[in-house]
């Protein structure tokens, strides 16, 4: 019994362990170390990270719905989004950040913008680079 007791507490104790460091040791699909989301990029992204962006927004046919006056879809405005208020249909209000507009990507239906419906789907077949890209991008359009 006591072993049993031991070899659980052990188990645990390994999965604790192997938690806080995944947690700490988060990398790109290259094997790279990643920096925390939020700030990766920053309020003034390289460049040519905005060029490589701007070829995945047309390549994912993003401007299909988004910035596009003839669409048949409502979908948001992106000029001007990184840092503004942006308000949900769950009566919050988030500041759209590099986690908010990464998690808008990926998991678009997370945060629902008010006004809007959930029509987006998501894009989790971005690699990260991609996705810094994209986002780099969005930063850009002022």
């Amino acid at each position: 019994m006591h072993r049993l007791r031991y070899f659980v507490m052990l188990g645990g104790l390994l999965l604790l362990i192997g938690c806080a460091e995944r947690t700490e040791t988060t990398t790109s699909s290259e094997g790279a170390p990643l920096k925390p989301a939020q700030n990766r990029i920053g309020p003034n992204p390289d460049p040519e990270l905005v060029k490589q962006g701007e070829l995945v927004y047309n390549k994912q046919a993003c401007g299909t719905c988004h910035m596009n006056p003839k669409s048949v879809i409502k979908a948001p405005d992106l000029k001007g989004l990184y840092m503004s208020q942006v308000a949900l249909t769950d009566g919050t209000t988030l500041t759209a950040d590099e986690d908010y507009l990464r998690t808008a990507i990926v998991e678009p239906n997370k945060h629902i913008v008010k006004g809007y419906q959930n029509m987006m789907p998501p894009y989790k077949q971005l690699s990260e680079k991609e996705l810094d890209a994209l986002i780099a991008y969005l930063i850009s359009l002022k």
